[in-house]
């Protein structure tokens, strides 16, 4: 939870399946960063699903309140950065199918003129069942952004891509060091 969003789980009784309820509170958001958010979510609600992204199944705008009420499908799956530092060891083409999966989420975005505007390995979620990748928290990072930054661009997106594989593949860094560090000892 922040100041400006709150999430909830909560369950759809019409399609009998649980749900995130992001209300999102945009009294504090410049207007043209209201817009470009909101355009965003309703055409992505729009052109409908994606395997490898939390899905919008509903937005609700309220222009009086200021406020947003996002309901996305529930993530199955655990955050990945947290996911791969409890792994013990990670193969090369898991990950490599990991990192596919989110350029195919990405990919999808982005032909439909969409920018993410807040990936991070916080936004990728990996269920641990099937080994799939969903992104979710789109656009959110604009909320936070200063008056005047503009840093939602497709540009913007590849280069945070980037930064989140760097981030996942040395998340276990520290476990990996120990157990060098330990065989060493062991050798020695």
């Amino acid at each position: 939870m922040d100041s400006q969003r709150i999430v909830y789980k909560g369950y759809d009784s019409e399609n009998g399946i649980e749900v995130f309820w992001n209300s999102i509170n945009l009294k504090d958001v410049e207007d043209k960063t209201q817009n470009n958010l909101i355009s965003n979510l309703k055409q992505l609600e729009r052109i409908g699903r994606h395997q490898n992204f939390l899905n919008i199944l509903k937005i609700d705008i309220n222009k009086d309140n200021k406020q947003i009420n996002l309901i996305t499908e529930i993530s199955n799956g655990e955050i990945a950065k947290r996911y791969i530092r409890k792994l013990k060891s990670l193969k090369l083409k898991i990950f490599q199918k990991w990192i596919k999966q989110i350029l195919k989420g990405l990919q999808f975005l982005h032909k439909n003129g969409i920018v993410h505007g807040s990936l991070s390995s916080d936004s990728i979620f990996i269920n641990s069942n099937d080994g799939k990748v969903k992104i979710g928290s789109l656009g959110l990072r604009a909320l936070y952004s200063k008056k005047g930054e503009n840093t939602l661009t497709m540009e913007a997106d590849i280069y945070a891509f980037g930064v989140c594989i760097l981030e996942l593949i040395f998340s276990n860094f520290k476990e990996y060091q120990k157990q060098s560090r330990l065989l060493l000892e062991k050798v020695f």
